[in-house]
């Protein structure tokens, strides 16, 4: 398992701490936000003196929601990324991310606090965003009718 501790510093700083230290070690609880795509509870907004936990937990079955269950046990406050304002769902749809990707969204509205939109699309894969699936359907239509015109 590997962590990785984001706390913003400064505007051009952000120090990411890899270690083999507990958090539970390094922070007070109070501090600490562990994001989890199963939370209950949605983060709304970036707070610079939190340390944000972004769980590499690898569980290829993905029955059991491990982040937030480890969250629970250490009594850590979890969020998930306001990810369904944004993207289209649905029970296939993982709402799991890389920790690249999480950690680009988390930077992104670090510098505009209320561009979560912005930072979702920004940094989500396409096909997982509502725009880039309009997009997508927009194509389609055009495509069918072109192809009915060019057909007549």
């Amino acid at each position: 398992m590997c962590f990785f501790y984001i706390r913003y510093v400064n505007r051009d700083v952000v120090p990411v701490t890899v270690t083999e230290k507990s958090y539970l070690d390094l922070y007070p609880k109070k501090d600490l936000v562990y994001l989890s795509p199963d939370a209950r509870e949605t983060l709304s907004h970036f707070d610079a003196n939190k340390i944000y936990i972004l769980g590499g937990i690898v569980d290829k079955r993905g029955e059991t929601p491990l982040t937030l269950a480890k969250a629970q046990q250490e009594g850590i406050a979890a969020f998930k990324l306001p990810l369904d304002r944004y993207t289209p769902g649905g029970r296939h749809d993982s709402k799991a991310l890389t920790l690249d990707v999480v950690l680009k969204i988390l930077l992104h509205v670090k510098d505009e606090p209320r561009g979560w939109e912005n930072a979702i699309v920004a940094h989500l894969p396409k096909r997982k965003t509502i725009r880039g699936r309009d997009e997508k359907a927009d194509r389609i239509q055009a495509n069918r009718l072109s192809w009915s015109q060019s057909n007549n």
